[in-house]
């Protein structure tokens, strides 16, 4: 692939936001025309990348080692000041994944994570959505067996535990709900009992839209929350897998609670 840099040595590629990576056969394609690879996309994972370069070979290698195929990874680029961009641009051309399809968009301007999740959701064409986060990574049969279990149940969305890793140790947390309805859903949200997070709920796009849930621009704290409190305002059909998703605490000091976000969330909805 031809390379262009400016001054600062990093890459200038045309039209970003169209750019896309494929794996088709045996070898990778850089077009412009996703429409030329009959896919049937199951999967859309959405991946925000800022200053993420460091983490990203295992995230990456996690990625060709899923199971599943039909699955779209789109990386959404805030406007990285590192080379994170590159890598992943660098790494699938080397790397190619048979049956699974590689994007990459990126921001205008460095926008925040509210924007940079809604910017991928609005290239997703899977019949499910999932969010992801560079610095960490996915096991093998994680995406198909979140896939089968919200098939086999007709689910609008699909929660799985998680894994996470600290520095010097490691646990997992229980983050399926008890509740078996949306009412009940946000009030184990709200209270905490369960993190809003994007990275272990697999969501059924049509639902997302027939609830028109977004993520808000310059919300860049628990934007996840808001999100899933517009997505139950409606009836939904959930699913619990006993799969896992993981997480490394090691470059953020905290989890946030979903608690300690409520009052200023429900500040904004009201407002």
């Amino acid at each position: 692939m031809q390379r262009y840099t400016n001054r600062f040595n990093r890459p200038i590629l045309p039209d970003w936001n169209s750019l896309a990576i494929f794996a088709h056969g045996s070898k990778a394609l850089s077009t412009q025309a996703s429409s030329e690879i009959n896919m049937e996309i199951l999967v859309s994972v959405i991946i925000p990348v800022y200053k993420a370069e460091k983490y990203l070979d295992r995230f990456l290698q996690s990625i060709r080692r899923q199971t599943m195929k039909g699955v779209e990874y789109i990386f959404v680029d805030d406007a990285s000041p590192d080379r994170s961009a590159e890598f992943i641009l660098n790494f699938f051309e080397a790397n190619p994944i048979e049956g699974s399809e590689c994007r990459l968009v990126a921001n205008p301007k460095n926008k925040g994570v509210g924007f940079s999740r809604q910017h991928g959701l609005d290239h997703a064409r899977g019949k499910y959505v999932i969010h992801a986060d560079p610095d960490d990574w996915l096991e093998p049969h994680y995406l198909e067996a979140l896939y089968d279990k919200a098939v086999a149940e007709n689910a609008d969305i699909t929660f799985c535990d998680i894994f996470i890793e600290y520095s010097n140790r490691q646990i997992v947390s229980v983050q399926c709900p008890k509740a078996e309805n949306s009412d009940r859903l946000i009030a184990e949200i709200c209270r905490g009992d369960i993190l809003s997070s994007c990275w272990n709920k697999l969501v059924k796009r049509q639902t997302i839209e027939q609830a028109g849930a977004r993520f808000a621009e310059g919300v860049n704290v628990c934007e996840d929350l808001l999100f899933f409190l517009q997505l139950s305002s409606r009836s939904l059909r959930i699913a619990k897998s006993t799969t896992l998703s993981t997480i490394t605490i090691d470059s953020r000091t905290q989890i946030q609670s979903s608690a300690a976000c409520c009052p200023t969330i429900l500040s904004r909805i009201i407002n």
